[in-house]
This record gives C-alpha cells, structure tokens and sequence, in this order.
C-alpha cells in the first residue's frame, strides 16, 4: 500500500510483512518512489525510468517521530526536499491510516449495513476520496464501478466512463485513472 508525501511528487509504499533486524526487531523497509512507482531520482539528474524503491527503514525501536526525522534526509540528498514550513510526513501517516480504515472497513461491513460499501479488491494508493487503485485495476468506492488494467488502457472506454459522470466526480475519476495507469504501465 502507498501514500503521497504531502507537498512532493513522491510516494511512500509501505510493504507488510517487516522483516526481522538481525534477530532482534522486525524493520519495516518503507519505499521512497516516484508517482509512476519508479525509483527517485535526483532533482539535478535526469530521471531514470526503472521501477523500485529507495528504502527508509522503519525499525521497531523507533517512534513515528524519529522514523519520519529520517525521511528529510533522503529528499535533501535528491535535492527534493520542499522545505521545513511544507514537509510533512506526519500527513502520510495519517492517510495510511485512513486508507487502511477504509480497507478494513470495506471488507468486514455486513451486508446489511445502512451505507453499501463495494468490496474492495488488494488496496495499491487512494487517489482521491471517490477512487482507490486495487491490485487489479481501479475501484470505485462510491459504486460498483470498477475497470481492469486492460481496460485502463482503453481510451474509448476511459472516455464513455469520464462522460456518464458530473464534472467534479469526473476530474477524480481522470486524477485516478491517469495515475493508475502510470503505475501500471512499464516504465
């Protein structure tokens, strides 16, 4: 599952399970990357389209404060980070957490309860409050509306979708879209 880094293009990807710190804590390797899921590349440099991650270990010993200390490090060392006043890290824990909220909720409401909710499929990112990116394509959380990867790179189909919706449900629809198909497609 990943999360933007508020004020920056990047993501961070938080894998499960942790792996074990020389026998002793579990060390979860969250993933510094790009939007479109490639590796970060240096402000300066041009960019180099592979996918991957930069890791920035999260071991059991540390608190959220200490672990997000150590995200400023990486964007200064590729010379992204966006300042003091505008880095917030703290953000992107609070939308992994909402994100999670969401997911957990989704698979366990009853069917009975007042407010459907679609079941979701492996949540990837939330764009947005309307869409979610799943293992397998894009879901909406609003509808039972939902398209595969193939059918993301079918603009007809894009297109009739975008169209059947209000103005403002359609722009959230195209953010998630196009970002769904920049993690999908190979760089």
């Amino acid at each position: 599952m990943r999360v933007r880094l508020p004020d920056t293009t990047f993501r961070l990807r938080f894998p499960l399970p942790g792996r074990p710190d020389n026998g002793d804590s579990p060390v979860l390797d969250v993933g510094l990357e790009e939007e479109d899921g490639t590796l970060p590349h240096d402000a300066t440099a041009p960019k180099l389209a592979m996918r991957g991650q930069r890791p920035v270990p999260w071991s059991a010993t540390q608190s959220a404060g200490e672990w997000v200390a150590s995200v400023a490090p990486e964007l200064q060392r590729l010379n992204r980070y966006p300042g003091d006043e505008r880095f917030d890290p703290a953000g992107a824990l609070g939308q992994l957490m909402s994100v999670l909220r969401l997911a957990i909720e989704a698979r366990t409401r009853p069917p009975s309860a007042t407010t459907p909710m679609p079941r979701l499929r492996p949540v990837v990112e939330m764009p947005n409050d309307e869409w979610v990116i799943t293992q397998d394509g894009l879901q909406s959380l609003t509808s039972e509306a939902a398209f595969t990867v193939r059918e993301l790179f079918d603009t007809s189909g894009q297109e009739a979708a975008v169209a059947a919706l209000e103005a403002e449900h359609a722009e959230k629809l195209c953010e998630a879209w196009r970002l769904a198909q920049c993690l999908f497609l190979s760089p």
